[in-house]
């Protein structure tokens, strides 16, 4: 075992995910690469050997069913083996990968996947669609209501005189691996064209700066359509000779406490989740249920995808560290779609790095200031996302294309060889995004001493009485004022033409025996926004829990909502169909978490 890693540490780099996994499994085909943590307690090794074999199998079926080099073939599979198989199985045969959302059980309803699946069936034209045979129908009727004719089949059959071949078509660097699919938080979600080459150097920029080697190994429930969970965990582990334990999103939700078991249990070195999971893991992991658990081995535990919280961080520090947590294995990052996955990050070790700015000439003049004077000043505090990744620059331009100076607030722009050429058959938006070889990423932020901190959305910001507001700033507040559910709450500026200004509008979801009271919370709403922001909002909306739809990476939608409200349509976002929607996703919520205690206790029991 210690030959093999020594040998595996010093591995070659590779051109394509599908030449690493042909290495691994010629060095090393009996040693298990990854651990399918299933919903009911059990577990199902893969090895090396396994994935290369299964992945050859649905190289052939496809190639079998008249696939040629370029085709796109739709997944929609959900975490598991038949992901890993189909995923790299497409590539083999010289296929497009196409991730979808598929959502099989509690929440298919809720993020709406079947109105989703059916914009990409008609955005990717895609001929081949690989799927279960619970997601067959809706597959079938998503291809009949778009008008698309598309060979339908279930991963787990093979059809008819297929012959096995163990030798894929040749990948070339400049080929295309998959189209990556945003979760269209501001928009329909766009199709990020993604080549081998520029796949390869996004992971070769995540092994080098979280040195990453065969020793480590990755516990992720993170779903694979999405590519913090694609890349950052799957391809990421495979590329690199890691070990991986993969879970169900669902098995996450349903009980947080089974991502910090699996840590302990196999010992993972790396794993990672949005802020929102280390807010779970506060809320719903109880101090008893966390006997026998260690977590001294999680070195870097990484935190993208959403803003940071710096109370949720401080607050699992100091619950998970008699545990073992170390508190300098958090590592923050920032990325999109449109740069593979990440853009930059903190180097594990360093833990979470804090700039305090001066809030007065931060949000007049955009400029940020670091507050040295320890007085009772109003400030601001942001959270360093690190330094670029391997290979790769950052720049801040202004309004007029240019680049600003550190501390100075602006556009964040990357360039580098992680960079897509474009969105898929979108030459408008690409020019949009990609200009000069540089990707504009509609975020804004600002450099100092090197490391990017993120200030918000471009389209975001919210200008009231000359001064630049972030919406996320002001839903810290609202979301810490008792009644009010948490990540629940959108906030924007609508332009008021008797005011001069931007009026600031506040939704919020609130908890059930909360509802009644709305008047009174949305007072005070008003109070504590005036009070701790500055600002006093002008319209405060309620909803009841389960109103505000998300993205399917978990995200808000304020374009939407923003959209709805200038159109006079927020009051009918609560429609006889959402609150069907939402019936029926708490009922499948009530069904699946009846059935997993069941099978927790008769495990159990079997065990005593």
């Amino acid at each position: 075992m210690d030959r093999q890693l020594n040998m595996r540490e010093q591995a070659p780099k590779f051109s394509s995910v599908i030449e690493a996994l042909d290495y691994w499994n010629k060095t090393c085909p009996d040693e298990n690469y990854c651990y399918l943590n299933h919903f009911n307690g059990q577990e199902e090794k893969i090895t090396y050997k396994n994935l290369y074999e299964e992945a050859s199998l649905q190289s052939s079926k496809l190639q079998s069913l008249g696939l040629k080099r370029g085709d796109r073939v739709i997944l929609a599979i959900p975490n598991g083996r038949s992901f890993l198989t189909s995923f790299l199985g497409t590539l083999m045969a010289g296929g497009v990968a196409v991730p979808v959302v598929t959502r099989e059980t509690i929440l298919q309803s809720l993020n709406k996947a079947a109105e989703v699946l059916g914009h990409i069936f008609r955005d990717a034209a895609a001929k081949y669609v690989l799927t279960t045979e619970s997601n067959k129908a809706l597959c079938e009727k998503t291809a009949e209501k778009v008008s698309q004719s598309v060979v339908i089949s279930i991963v787990d059959r093979l059809p008819k005189g297929v012959q096995l071949s163990y030798n894929p078509l040749t990948v070339f660097p400049e080929d295309v691996a998959f189209i990556q699919y945003t979760s269209g938080s501001t928009s329909l979600p766009k199709g990020v064209v993604i080549r081998h080459e520029q796949l390869v150097a996004q992971i070769q920029s995540l092994i080098h700066g979280l040195k990453s080697n065969a020793r480590d190994c990755a516990v992720s429930w993170l779903p694979l359509f999405h590519d913090m969970g694609l890349i950052g965990a799957f391809l990421h582990t495979l590329y690199a000779g890691m070990q991986l334990v993969l879970m169900s999103p669902e098995k996450f939700l349903f009980d947080p406490k089974q991502w910090l078991l699996a840590i302990s249990k196999y010992k993972a070195t790396m794993s990672t989740g949005p802020n929102s999971a280390y807010s779970l893991c506060l809320n719903r992991i109880r101090p008893e249920e966390m006997k026998d658990i260690d977590l001294s081995s999680w070195r870097v535990a990484f935190s993208g995808a959403e803003p940071i919280s710096v109370p949720t961080i401080e607050k699992f520090i100091k619950r998970f560290e008699p545990y073992g947590f170390n508190p300098k294995a958090f590592v923050s990052g920032y990325g999109m779609a449109e740069n593979c996955l990440a853009i930059s990050f903190v180097q594990p070790g360093e833990g979470l790095i804090y700039d305090t700015v001066q809030r007065e000439e931060f949000e007049l003049n955009r400029v940020a200031i670091p507050d040295l004077t320890q007085t009772a000043v109003p400030t601001l505090c942001f959270v360093s996302v690190g330094k670029p990744i391997l290979d790769h620059e950052v720049v801040i331009i202004d309004d007029l294309g240019n680049m600003l100076a550190e501390r100075h607030v602006g556009e964040i722009a990357v360039r580098g060889p992680s960079v897509m050429d474009g969105y898929y058959q979108r030459e408008l938006e690409t020019r949009q995004a990609i200009r000069n070889h540089w990707l504009y990423t509609g975020d804004l932020g600002y450099l100092a001493d090197g490391h990017l901190y993120i200030v918000g959305r471009k389209k975001d910001m919210i200008i009231k009485g000359g001064r630049n507001f972030c919406p996320q700033d002001i839903e810290v507040v609202v979301e810490s004022i008792t009644g009010v559910r948490r990540g629940c709450v959108v906030t924007f500026g609508v332009y008021e033409e008797k005011m001069g200004t931007e009026k600031l509008v506040v939704l919020a979801e609130v908890k059930p025996d909360f509802y009644k009271k709305r008047d009174e919370l949305s007072s005070r709403i008003v109070s504590e926004v005036s009070s701790r922001i500055g600002i006093a909002p002008d319209e405060v909306v309620i909803f009841p829990r389960g109103t505000l739809t998300k993205t399917t990476s978990g995200k808000l939608q304020r374009a939407k909502y923003k959209a709805l409200y200038l159109e006079g349509k927020l009051n009918t976002v609560i429609s006889l169909k959402d609150r069907f929607r939402y019936f029926i996703f708490r009922t499948n919520l009530i069904i699946s978490m009846f059935f997993y205690m069941m099978s927790s206790l008769l495990k159990r029991k079997k065990h005593d």
